[in-house]
């Protein structure tokens, strides 16, 4: 509690930034094509990546879509394209995880998402679209539809501002979103429930909420070749290792589908050295001497293991990626993508 009077002082400064967009004192770009911002009220771990990617998913079937993200943790500046030799230093983790989906997408990334849409719009392949990842408080863009997350184990009227907590914004600001997704949810979410978190959200007129899951997906595929079901993993002793904001639940379901478990869990974005390489391969041998082992990890951490000098000591090692997918409770999804089609549409007839 002794942050608080320093989180009122953050609270009035970002209340002031937001009145200023919204009367105009501060100028917001808005640009003739669909934009779709993705983003949350906190400082990470609502799942950001894995609703970028559903929406690039069901978009991409019908339109030419472009992601645009500021390509956080990179040590590059400006704007770049983003493709599946690029290094997660050089584009940061999630942007390459976008290139590497096998989607047919543009992927950039530029510190001014206002600087990053233009270079996009100036090449001769112009995207029918934008998604921009991690884009809610970045308001010099004016986005047409903006998708707030929230983790359910951590919803944000649960939270205070940074730094007693760890919004970025106030709550008041969720005003702003057209959509607010609670990600993260139990499977079997009851309806009354999700009606208590309505509730408390306190959603406007205009604004739809939706719940959602995680899905872990059966097939691991392996970092070299080859995949490995999930269920034969009780069959080893399994190392997990990762960097991602709040890990808790990937463990949770690791310890229910195992049945021997370690982890090591770096910060989120962690950058990768040798040495990190070098004690992950004397982990694996150790645990190998009493019964076979795996190395596991996630689609996000994969992409800051893939430079030769991290591969050179992991290459010959049996790592699997779990890949999950956000999936909507009951048949929401259904509503959820009619609502995104039907803005993009009306949009594009604009034109």
């Amino acid at each position: 509690m002794l942050l608080l009077p320093f989180a009122w002082i953050y609270g009035w400064i970002i209340r002031l930034r937001n009145v200023a967009f919204d009367w105009g004192i501060l100028k917001q770009t808005s640009f003739d094509l669909p934009i779709i911002s993705i983003g949350n009220l906190t400082t990470g771990g609502t799942g950001k990546s894995p609703m970028t990617l559903y929406l690039a998913g069901i978009l991409s079937e019908k339109y030419k879509v472009a992601i645009l993200s500021r390509g956080y943790g990179r040590e590059s500046k400006g704007f770049k394209w983003v493709n599946k030799e690029s290094l997660a230093r050089e584009v940061g983790d999630e942007p390459l995880q976008y290139a590497n989906s096998n989607l047919p997408l543009m992927v950039a990334v530029c510190e001014s998402r206002v600087e990053g849409i233009r270079k996009i719009l100036s090449t001769p392949d112009v995207p029918d679209l934008i998604l921009l990842d991690d884009a809610f408080q970045h308001r010099w863009v004016k986005a047409g539809f903006n998708i707030l997350l929230s983790d359910f184990n951590a919803p944000f009227y649960m939270d205070y501002l940074l730094p007693a907590g760890n919004l970025r914004e106030p709550i008041s600001s969720k005003n702003r979103a057209n959509v607010v997704i609670i990600t993260k949810c139990p499977q079997a979410l009851s309806m009354s429930d999700q009606e208590k978190m309505a509730k408390e959200i306190r959603i406007n007129s205009n604004q739809s909420l939706f719940f959602s899951y995680i899905h872990y997906r059966d097939s691991l595929p392996g970092m070299i070749s080859g995949e490995l079901q999930l269920n034969a993993l009780k069959n080893y002793s399994v190392f997990l290792f990762c960097g991602i904001a709040h890990p808790e639940p990937l463990i949770q379901f690791l310890k229910k589908n195992t049945s021997s478990l370690k982890t090591r869990v770096f910060p989120d974005h962690h950058a990768f050295s040798v040495g990190d390489a070098i004690q992950l391969k004397n982990e694996y041998l150790n645990l190998k001497k009493n019964h076979p082992a795996v190395l596991l990890t996630t689609r996000k951490d994969l992409m800051r293991i893939m430079s030769k000098e991290i591969q050179y000591h992991l290459k010959e090692l049996p790592v699997y990626i779990l890949d999950i997918e956000p999936m909507f409770i009951d048949t929401a999804a259904v509503s959820f993508n009619e609502s995104v089609f039907a803005y993009v549409t009306d949009k594009l007839k604009g034109i």
